[in-house]
């Protein structure tokens, strides 16, 4: 027993730590509304994410090892997933009008349903909504480049941890400032009485547009993930490693990632306050994650000595 719990402990990054704290603050939140399933969710979250501890500590260097620095994605995917369901029992106020409002002070009219109304080439639709799909796989590109390249270990679990940290952050957003987002009635028919922007138009692209939206509708469980835009927020932070890491991929991939930002509003899922917001996010992120990385590692430390 005590063989496993070093081999967790040792295998345990900066970015399970993060996650963990942060699963163990939703256990406590879903304690204190009465919500136990999702408080045992969580604990089980817990544990999947020590189980891929013990595998980055078990197989360090082997493609096992690799995989399971993958794998937690698929924690970061249903922390996301169970907040479609935990918010609106937490928060069920929603801060559409309100971010619409400041939408049209900044830019003096309702910037998505002017970008509807003007942008209608089909074949920039269809590059843009493609765009929106390959986000996910645009940010952890990064992560998957870096352990082929066979990079420094130490620097390839940095770039986890600003992910994840990234993820995180955007999270707390949903959480604290619930909103559907300017989304289509005519294609979310069961939110359609919550959602304040009406289109004159319906999003039209070459051939894949509506299979894609219609994919994203039914696999995004959480509806109320528009503030801040996670989207520009995390292309960002992609982008940053990018540029460090993998120079000459940057700039093939630049035009994508301003296309995924360009993609938050043109395919009507995101204000312009969101984009603002998760650039904001984006600067907040850049400035700290050294600091909190660190703090992790000696956290890890605290841990090790205790044990």
């Amino acid at each position: 027993m005590n063989q496993l719990k070093s081999k967790i402990i040792e295998g345990l990054s900066p970015a399970h730590l993060f996650i963990i704290i942060y699963l163990f603050i939703l256990v406590l939140m879903s304690l204190f509304f009465g919500d136990y399933n999702f408080s045992l969710f969580y604990i089980l979250l817990i544990i999947l994410t020590k189980i891929i501890a013990y595998f980055n500590s078990s197989f360090k260097y082997t493609v096992k090892n690799y995989v399971g620095k993958m794998t937690i994605g698929l924690v970061i995917l249903a922390i996301f997933s169970s907040l479609g369901y935990l918010i609106p029992k937490i928060n069920p106020i929603l801060y559409d009008t309100q971010l619409l409002n400041i939408d049209i002070k900044i830019f003096g009219t309702n910037l998505v349903l002017w970008v509807s109304e003007n942008i209608k080439n089909r074949i920039l639709i269809e590059w843009f909504q493609i765009n929106y799909l390959l986000y996910f796989f645009f940010v952890f590109g990064i992560i998957l480049y870096m352990i082929i390249n066979k990079k420094n270990e130490n620097n390839i679990e940095f770039v986890i941890f600003s992910i994840t940290f990234s993820y995180l952050i955007s999270y707390t957003g949903y959480i604290i400032f619930p909103a559907l987002g300017p989304r289509d009635p005519s294609e979310e028919i069961e939110l359609a009485k919550k959602l304040i922007v009406i289109y004159s138009n319906k999003i039209e692209g070459i051939f894949f547009t509506p299979y894609i939206r219609e994919l994203l509708n039914t696999l995004e469980k959480i509806k109320v993930n528009a503030f801040p835009s996670g989207h520009t927020m995390l292309t960002l932070v992609a982008l940053s490693h990018y540029k460090k890491y993998a120079n000459k991929l940057f700039y093939f991939l630049l035009p994508i990632g301003i296309s995924i930002i360009l993609a938050t509003i043109i395919c009507r899922y995101h204000y312009g306050i969101d984009v603002i917001a998760g650039i904001f996010c984006f600067i907040i992120v850049k400035i700290t994650e050294k600091k909190i990385f660190n703090l992790m590692l000696k956290l890890k430390k605290l841990i090790n000595q205790i044990a």
